[in-house]
This record gives structure tokens, C-alpha cells and sequence, in this order.
């Protein structure tokens, strides 16, 4: 990745009752292709309070060329660390069933 942006936000849905008040937290990653055959333009990472119940499966809209992928709130600090003092990468795969493989990691680091 070459450079990132954090994004919080709020919304308030006043149709609704009672209020409902939801909180986003969004990192917004950009970089370069290490393959010429790579597609992808940015990523979107959401972290979700309540996505130990349940974790969205990762999406790419090929109109935008984003990768979007949901991670615990919890895993929002290590990321951040990663991101701060790593090189992070990004992978990902689509097979012919549907299924989706995404993930961050970083390049080989060697103990101190």
C-alpha cells in the first residue's frame, strides 16, 4: 500500500423509532499492482462492533475496481500497527463456485 485514510462516521436514522444511531469505522487503502493482470484500484476496510456475531463476505465492484473487506472492530489497532510499520499487501481470488478469498499480510519479516 502506498497510502491510506481513516474514516469515522455517524448516522442518525430519524424515520425509524426508536433512534437507531450507527457508528462507521473505514480505512481506505490505495497502492500499486505487483502483477500486470491486477485489477483493483483501492480497498475499503470497514470494522464492524458486531461482526464477531457474523463477518460479510468480501465484495469487489468491478464499475469502482474496490475491494471491500469487514473485520472485527477488535482487529482495527493490529491493522493500524501493520499499516504504520510494515509493507502490507493485498490478495485476491475468485473461483469459478463463487467463493471469495481476500486477505492483508505482509512481505517476510525476520526476527530480531
Amino acid at each position: 500500500m502506498t497510502d491510506y485514510s481513516v474514516v469515522v462516521g455517524a448516522q442518525r436514522q430519524s424515520d425509524q423509532q426508536p433512534i437507531p444511531i450507527t457508528s462507521s469505522l473505514q480505512v481506505r487503502l490505495k497502492g500499486k499492482p505487483l502483477n500486470k493482470g491486477a485489477t483493483i484500484a483501492q480497498v475499503l476496510l470497514t470494522f464492524d462492533g458486531e461482526a464477531a456475531k457474523s463477518l460479510k463476505k468480501p465484495v469487489y465492484d468491478e464499475k469502482t475496481r474496490t475491494l471491500s473487506l469487514n473485520y472485527p472492530v477488535s482487529d482495527y489497532r493490529v491493522i493500524m500497527d501493520l499499516l504504520r510499520n510494515e509493507t502490507l499487501y493485498v490478495q485476491f481470488l475468485t473461483y469459478g463456485n463463487g467463493h471469495i478469498w481476500a486477505d492483508l499480510h505482509t512481505g517476510t519479516v525476520r526476527t530480531r
